[in-house]
This record gives structure tokens, sequence and C-alpha cells, in this order.
């Protein structure tokens, strides 16, 4: 049981420490986690000790933001240049020998879909911050192009870890969903303090 996306205090809207992101996972007992920082693998270099220690997998990964929406990386080795086209983007996640997956294609500032779908190895078909009618379209957009579906948490905060999980991880068997009633009021805090630090 794996969260695929998850956010520490290097993405500018968290401030979940990264070991306390391992140590919630080993208690909710999950397998394993990805964390997926905005544009960043900070979050993952610091959490890899934790893991350890704890013995719970750690995925390497990256949400990058690209000229047209975000796309999840997974097994990366080293950070992914961000604002460039999709089509970029993932040519740069296959070099490294990662894959790759479309973050939460129908919310907000959402991936303009047009032939991205057929580059990308997953679509993240369960997001935990968006609706049940955007999770919906995504599981309709991965079963119209025969993608398989990836579901993760998109935790922002320590209270978000576990609410969605993909049984198999990157061999996605089933996906586990918890709704959260107050996931934005999280990520508004998380924006506020940080501003006020600065």
């Amino acid at each position: 049981m794996y969260d695929l996306h998850i956010h520490t205090k290097f993405s500018k809207d968290s401030l979940s420490e990264p070991h306390k992101i391992i140590e919630i996972a080993k208690k909710k007992g999950l397998s394993g986690v990805a964390i997926t920082d905005h544009n960043s693998m900070q979050g993952y270099i610091s959490a890899r000790e934790a893991a350890r220690k704890l013995d719970i997998d750690l995925i390497p990964g990256e949400e990058i933001m690209t000229n047209r929406g975000e796309i999840l990386a997974y097994l990366i080795s080293e950070e992914v240049k961000p604002h460039r086209s999709p089509e970029e983007t993932i040519e740069e996640i296959r070099e490294q020998g990662g894959i790759s997956a479309i973050a939460h294609p129908f919310r907000g500032k959402s991936i303009r879909l047009g032939s991205i779908v057929r580059l990308v190895d997953f679509i993240e078909v369960t997001n935990g911050r968006s609706s049940r009618q955007e999770n919906e379209k995504a599981l309709k957009l991965a079963t119209e192009y025969g993608k398989k579906g990836i579901g993760g948490s998109d935790a922002h905060t320590l209270r978000e870890v576990g609410q969605v999980i993909t049984v198999g991880g990157l061999r996605p068997e089933r996906i586990i969903a918890r709704e959260c009633p107050y996931r934005y009021l999280f990520i508004i805090y998380s924006s506020i303090v940080k501003l006020i630090r600065l």
C-alpha cells in the first residue's frame, strides 16, 4: 500500500517535515510513499534516512510544473527542469529511466491533455484534493486511453498522509480513498505561515 503523491516543507505550500511523513506512513501501515515536491527532490533526499530506519519503501519523485500543467515523475535520479512543454518533461523523465503520470488531470491548473495522454505511463485517477467528479473524469480518461490509474493523497499536511493509497504501488492493483473535508484549509494555512516567516 503506497501513497504516491506527498509534499514536504520543500514545496512552497507545505510545512511537513520529511521524517515525520515516514513515521506517519509506518504508523498507518503503508508499505511506502513517494515524495513528490513541487519542482524539487529535496524532500525525498531528506526522507531517505528515516525511510531506511523504519523500513518504508521511499520512491524518488517530483511534481513538475510544465508550461501546460503538472506531471508526476517517479524513479528519477535528479530533478527535472520545470516550465517546459509536457513532451520535453516526459522525455527527460524517460531519459532518467523514470516513469510519468498526469497529475490531477481535471483540477485547476491541470494539464491540457491533447496528445500528452498517450505519452505518459499512468494517469492519477484518484487525488485526495480533487473532487469526486474530477476523479471520475480522470478514471474515464484512463479507461478511454487504456492507461493504468494511480492514486495519491496529494498530502500537504501530515494529517493527509495515507488518505489515498495505491495497492501495488507503481504496479497498481486498486486504489483506496478516504475523503478529507478540510483539505483546502490546510493548504491555505501552510501558505500563510510560510509568507509570515519570510
